[in-house]
């Protein structure tokens, strides 16, 4: 094979998915690498290369990486291909390698739109030595007592769909789609109960097959075929040739949207997340006082919390303990050896979540154990942040409204002391299903889905001052349109419902920046936490 002048590595796999399994994690075995989100430039040699992170991860990633083999470069900075067009030699173009069954065609596009370069196919698996094989699950039936909706109602609206474009068969790409249409999940990646494989729907069958068994299923059906535009590779969209067609995923916004069997559910699911995070806390507090105590075992123990509540099946993501500085990395990863001790005077930030059979949940609280008062710069901070997060939940807003217009409301008071945070606001969650879910959220990139009724996202601003700690305040909100509306209104205003059950720490707020209105509002939070 001809050496390319680079390869073009995404994290991702073949379903696009954000938490991968042990035989995905490319990233992580070429770099050391460990976050969910990177692109990875690397040399046709193999020995050197630039990692492409967010705003999330450029702290985490120069940590974790050997900086005398890869470049760290933040993407909002400097893109993959603005970074490689300045390497571009006495030729006149690069030769760029990319695998086709890790890029979809709308990533592919602009790529493909560069006229200095050159791409062409390749399989990525050799650049791997010693790669572990892929290792699948049962597949897992979820309950209708859960789900609220049978599979075959779910069926009708997509074979409905697919009549409407014409199509005779669907294949389903989206791992999370697949297990809301067909009432399943399970365990093919860490923290999401996922099913890793294909569906293919028909006017008169489903399925759930492997990649084999898709090629040969497909090879037999002759009519059109339906591909979904956002996670279908082009590996997978050359199986059906001219008779492919890409279209919209039509389970997303039906899956985004909770039915009311599954807003119950998840409520009752943070009731007890609730309570597993208040007692974690509440242990802390009196462990940290005595012993040592690592970021690493305070994680562990967290978790060891949630596994003791009803309907409880694993973390919904690697929980974020990050004391004094490390709070300031925004996905910050305790490691097992050599964890930091918390140390008297730290601000503590704690990101976790449970997957229960109900619900899925996110939390960050951000937490002051000492007697001692926290310093006043700390509190400031938190009570900017924290004003922001009150904005955003008590916000009104009109149908059609999307999350990217509402983003301001909780970045305006930061803003305003000349502060700011790289992350979105909010992300979508669904229901035992992915802690990110799409498409709805909250973030200045402003995406074009409106907010509706059903849908959950987070409720996350925060700030990071790099090298001294971090401040992170987040609840999980329900969209609801049955809620009492201003007085005056002339036409009807969705709001949020605010499932999470976790207290804000009184001795990190700064009482005479909250207004009499965000006092009032703290007062009814914490009476729903005795309710």
């Amino acid at each position: 094979m001809t050496i390319p002048d680079y390869y073009l590595l995404p994290r991702t796999d073949e379903f696009q998915n954000e938490y991968l399994p042990p035989h995905e994690e490319m990233l992580l075995a070429l770099t050391g690498f460990s976050g969910s989100a990177g692109f990875l430039v690397l040399e046709g040699t193999r020995q050197h290369g630039a990692l492409f992170v967010d705003g999330r991860y450029t702290v985490q990633a120069r940590q974790e990486v050997d900086a005398a083999r890869f470049e760290v470069v933040l993407s909002s900075e400097l893109s993959p291909r603005g970074w490689l067009k300045e390497r571009i030699g006495a030729a006149g173009t690069l030769r760029l390698a990319y695998d086709p069954w890790y890029w979809t065609e709308k990533q592919l596009k602009p790529w493909r739109d560069e006229a200095v370069i050159e791409l062409y196919p390749v399989d990525t698996a050799a650049l791997w030595l010693n790669r572990p094989a892929a290792a699948l699950s049962e597949i897992e039936p979820h309950e209708e007592r859960y789900a609220g909706r049978s599979s075959a109602e779910k069926l009708a609206v997509v074979r409905d769909f697919m009549a409407q474009k014409g199509a005779g068969a669907l294949v389903v790409s989206d791992p999370a789609s697949l297990c809301w249409l067909l009432n399943v999940r399970g365990r093919d990646v860490p923290f999401t109960p996922l099913v890793c494989r294909y569906g293919l729907i028909t006017a008169a069958n489903e399925a759930i097959l492997m990649r084999g068994e898709l090629i040969a299923a497909l090879e037999e059906f002759q009519g059109t075929v339906l591909f979904d535009q956002d996670t279908a590779s082009i590996g997978l969209l050359s199986l059906a040739g001219e008779r492919g067609i890409l279209a919209e995923n039509p389970c997303l916004v039906p899956k985004a949207c909770k039915n009311q069997t599954e807003q119950a559910g998840i409520r009752a699911a943070h009731q007890r997340d609730g309570a597993a995070l208040t007692e974690f806390l509440a242990w802390l507090r009196g462990e940290v006082r005595q012993r040592d105590v690592t970021e690493f075992e305070a994680g562990e123990r967290l978790t060891e919390y949630r596994a003791a509540q009803q309907l409880y099946v694993m973390p919904s993501f690697p929980p974020i303990v990050g004391s004094g500085a490390n709070g300031a990395i925004v996905h910050y990863r305790a490691p097992e050896r050599g964890s930091r001790v918390i140390q008297p005077g730290d601000v503590l930030l704690i990101d976790s979540g449970g997957q229960y059979r109900d619900g899925t949940t996110d939390v960050t609280r951000t937490v002051w154990l000492w007697d001692t008062p926290a310093p006043d710069a700390v509190r400031r901070a938190y009570t900017l942040v924290l004003k922001g997060h009150i904005a955003l939940a008590v916000a009104r807003f009109p149908l059609g409204t999307t999350g990217g217009q509402l983003d301001v409301l909780a970045r305006q008071y930061l803003w305003q002391a000349g502060l700011d945070y790289d992350h979105g606001t909010g992300h979508g969650v669904g229901a035992f299903l992915s802690v990110h879910e799409g498409s709805q959220s909250i973030s200045k990139r402003g995406f074009s889905q409106p907010l509706l009724p059903g849908m959950i996202l987070s409720n996350e601003p925060g700030y990071y001052k790099e090298g001294g700690f971090g401040i992170r305040l987040e609840n999980l909100v329900l969209v609801r349109d049955d809620l009492p509306q201003p007085v005056g209104a002339e036409r009807a205003m969705l709001g949020f419902e605010t499932l999470t059950r976790a207290a804000f720490d009184d001795a990190l707020m700064d009482a005479a920046l909250l207004s009499a209105a965000e006092r009032q509002w703290l007062d009814e939070y914490n009476r729903t936490l005795e309710a």
